[in-house]
């Protein structure tokens, strides 16, 4: 039978390179860092322009908790899209409550934020992006994997659709205006 074949249920997909560790399962995250992980991870913008080329990228940032009420980027690195896309979301000053709560649920004042984005062809008629989160010690791995849709036809667009292109392609253009667009960050405070 076909289901013998499919992964059963609570099966974990890994999205880490062989040899490295496995990361907590996400439902081993506790809820209140599950809940942090969504809220940056919900304010992590990736163009659909972005995220229809097929593959895989990935960016990392470091922070580091500093005196008061304050912390700084020890570093940030990766495609250029992806650090600018996490560099822009974690310095924004909405996402400032959810930094300090991850640092707080990691128990440490320095802490790494794994942004990884998979784009992977589907069969279903439309595409949809399926998120995960894994923790390792003072590390947060947030995956995003796209799947593309097949389409049997052409969609002819109309005003809205053409609408959202444009306002896809801004955001695109955007991030190419973010400091860590044009080159990896090092030691630079929000």
């Amino acid at each position: 039978r076909v289901e013998a074949l499919l992964p059963q249920r609570g099966y974990q997909y890994g999205f880490e390179a062989a040899g490295e560790p496995a990361p907590a399962p996400h439902a081993a995250i506790p809820t209140d860092l599950r809940i942090t992980s969504d809220q940056i991870s919900g304010h992590i913008a990736i163009p659909l322009a972005f995220r229809k080329r097929n593959g895989s990228a990935k960016a990392v940032a470091k922070l580091i908790k500093t005196a008061g009420d304050a912390f700084l980027f020890d570093y940030v690195d990766g495609d250029p899209y992806l650090r600018a896309a996490l560099f822009e979301a974690l310095r924004d000053p909405a996402s400032k409550d959810q930094v300090f709560r991850l640092f707080a649920a990691l128990h440490s004042a320095e802490v790494v934020v794994v942004l990884k984005q998979t784009v992977a062809q589907g069969s279903g008629p439309t595409g949809e992006t399926l998120e995960d989160f894994a923790v390792d010690g003072a590390k947060l791995t947030i995956a995003k994997t796209t799947v593309l849709g097949m389409t049997t036809g052409m969609m002819l667009p109309d005003a809205d659709a053409k609408k959202a292109v444009r306002r896809d392609e801004a955001e695109l253009e955007k991030l190419k205006t973010s400091p860590a667009f044009t080159a990896p960050i090092r030691r630079q405070a929000p």
